[in-house]
Formats: structure tokens, sequence, C-alpha cells
């Protein structure tokens, strides 16, 4: 009798729990426009030889990642939609048809492909054959220049004209500062092989003015995006998100608030630029960080990542916590999520779908990749 009677008191107080339970999470989702929902799948590697390592890596046409194993200089495609991997473009390491070992950039531009390397645009046909090359490293034997800047996003605006992203060179070192303050931002005319720039210049928030203050280093390299005729753009070091009117010529600024990480990431002594052990715990195992930014014209709103990570001292490991942040045109917060577990921060987004390199332990699978899938729901 007495056990019957605690079965019900245990049944109760479980009932009780799962509302209250709901409740809250009600009340959590209530206070945003916008929700996510999550599956997981794998795409096996089908023998080749993947290292999962990922250092370069975009969406690509309908529904296809595409990915970039340095050693073989060769693209895959991980097929989103029918879980397969394909091999993409080929290139050689050496002779007229080289690429090189480092991509930073990937677009297609007609019928043609614009590859972003360390020190060149090369535009290649779909059968992996380089046509046309453009050397647009001006670092190179020229650092005393405070002109020169290093090229390292791109994005195509019509089949003639790529935007590239550039950071000066005290972005990558710290210099004194001389007066100058060159352009972020150059447009590549394809068919005159001629550069032109915008004026766009780096803000005082990246402290390449002032490094007294402190310094951001590769941090301060900026993401961008286009969106009709404006140039949406962010740092990694920070939640300001900026948007430029190529009509009006417009610079504004938003400071992309939110509810968990409103403040700038914390710079380091300049004179430790050049400290591995310092830098590897500063700006690998710690810190805050922001993704590049991508717009949703479905939903109208731009998506990225913010993540957090904590190091700690006693145990030597790294707690990092990822959330998706979902902005309205005006750069009003509509959404902020942890994600479980969490991938690697950099928004890949197609037909209304954001995936996810799941990373660390979640790659579970020898001869596999292992991707997130999150859906945006409008309540």
């Amino acid at each position: 009798m007495v056990k019957h009677f605690l079965s019900k008191i245990s049944m109760v107080v479980l009932v009780l729990m799962s509302f209250v339970s709901c409740s809250r999470n009600k009340q959590l989702n209530a206070k945003y426009d916008y929700s996510l929902s999550k599956t997981e799948f794998s795409i096996e590697h089908d023998g080749q030889l993947i290292t999962n390592r990922f250092i370069f890596t975009k969406l690509i046409g309908e529904d296809s990642l595409i990915y970039f194993e340095q050693k073989d200089r060769l693209f895959y495609l991980f097929d989103l939609k029918n879980k397969v991997l394909k091999t993409f473009l080929q290139f050689d390491t050496e002779g007229p048809n080289f690429i090189e070992s480092q991509i930073l950039g990937f677009d297609r531009v007609g019928d043609y492909f614009a590859i972003l390397s360390s020190n060149y645009i090369s535009i290649s046909d779909i059968h992996g054959q380089v046509i046309k090359r453009k050397n647009i490293n001006k670092l190179q034997n020229n650092w005393n220049d405070s002109n020169v800047s290093r090229v390292h996003h791109l994005a195509t605006k019509n089949e003639n004209e790529l935007y590239l992203a550039q950071s000066p060179r005290a972005v990558l070192a710290p210099f004194q500062y001389d007066g100058n303050n060159p352009p972020i931002f150059a447009i590549y005319h394809i068919a005159e092989d001629s550069l032109s720039y915008l004026p766009i210049n780096s803000p005082d928030e990246t402290l390449i003015k002032d490094d007294s203050k402190g310094y951001y280093g590769s941090d301060a390299e900026h993401f961008f995006t286009l969106n009709k005729e404006s140039i949406i753009f962010n740092f990694e070091f920070s939640p300001s998100v900026y948007r430029y009117s190529l009509d009006n010529k417009e610079l504004t600024r938003f400071e992309g608030k939110t509810t968990i990480f409103s403040e700038v990431a914390e710079p380091f002594p300049a004179n430790r630029h050049r400290d591995p052990e310092y830098l590897v715990k500063r700006k690998m195992l710690s810190g805050t960080k922001f993704s590049n930014i991508v717009y949703d014209q479905v939903n109208e709103v731009y998506i990225r990542f913010a993540s957090h990570k904590i190091y700690n001292e006693e145990s030597r490991r790294s707690k990092n916590r990822v959330y998706l942040q979902l902005f309205d045109k005006a750069f009003k917060n509509v959404l902020e999520e942890e994600l479980l577990p969490p991938g690697k921060a950099e928004v890949y987004f197609q037909n209304g779908s954001i995936y996810m390199i799941g990373v660390g332990n979640f790659q579970s699978e020898e001869n596999a990749t292992k991707f997130i899938k999150y859906d945006i729901h409008k309540n």
C-alpha cells in the first residue's frame, strides 16, 4: 500500500517536473522570433584520404561543401544532399597548372572558378586547368611599405568583378603607425586584369593605429559577405558588424549586441606577438571569437557563430561553448542558442539550412565525416 502510494507520488513529481521544464523552455523560446531543429549525418570517405583537419572548406553550388586536401592539391565535394563524397578539381604542385598548398578563398565566376592562395588569384575551368593567374601578394619582399596589404578572402560580385578582403601590414605584425591606413577592400576586374579599391579602412577598434593599447593580430582580419548593393563585414575579435553601401558610399557600424558576448575580446600586448607559447594559450585555448556572417534571404536574417573558450590551468584543457546568433536587417539579435555538440565555428549556409562540421570527439568514425544540420524556423 505504502509502495503503491509512493509510486503515485513519484509519478506526480515527474509530471510536475516535466511541466515545469516544458514551461521554462517555452519561456526561453518565447523571447525569440526563431527556433532551430537539429539533425546529424555522416558521409563516408569511400577510400579517399581525408585528414579531417579541414583547413579550407566552403559551401558551393547547391548543397555541396568543398574541401581542399593540401598534400594532393585536390578539391573534394561533400554532397550534403546525397550524402556522398566526390572528387572535384585536382592541380599540380609545380608547372603551369600548379596551385599553392595554402588556399584562402574559392568562388564560382560564371563558368569558371576563382581560387585565392597565398600569392595568387587563379582562374580555373571546370576541368581543373588554370587559364589565368594574378599575383596579389604585395607583402613579398616589401614589408617596409606601410601601404601594403595581404588578401585573405574573396567573393564574386559578377562575372568580371571579384571583391577581395585585405588586411594592412599592421594587422599581421605591429608597426609604428605612420598615418597610413590602406583600404581593406579591393576589386579585381578579371577582363582588365586590374585592381581598384574601395574607400573603407580598418576601424579604430582594430588598434592598428595605436598598438600601445594592445594588439589583435590575425583576429583583426575581416570576414565579409555581399548582399545586394552592400558589403557586410565583421572581425573575429569583436561583436561589431559593419555595412557599406556601394550605392551611397556610406559606412554604418552596428554593435551586434548579444545576450552573452557583448564585449570585445581582450587584446594582448603587442610585444608578445612572437611568443608562440603565449599566443597558443591566449588565442587558441581561451577567449571569445566571432565567425563569418552570412545572409538568409528566406528568413531575412544574418547568421554567425560566437564561441567562447575557457582554459583550465589544472586540467590544461579548454571548455568550448558555441552559440548560433541570428540578427535582423537592423542587426538586432533575434536568436541566440548554444549548440551541442559544438562544431567548427564557421557558417556554411545553403537553401535554408546551416551545416556544421563536428569537432573533437564528435568525429568518432574512422572513414567518414560527421555533420550537424540546423534548420531555421520562424515562430
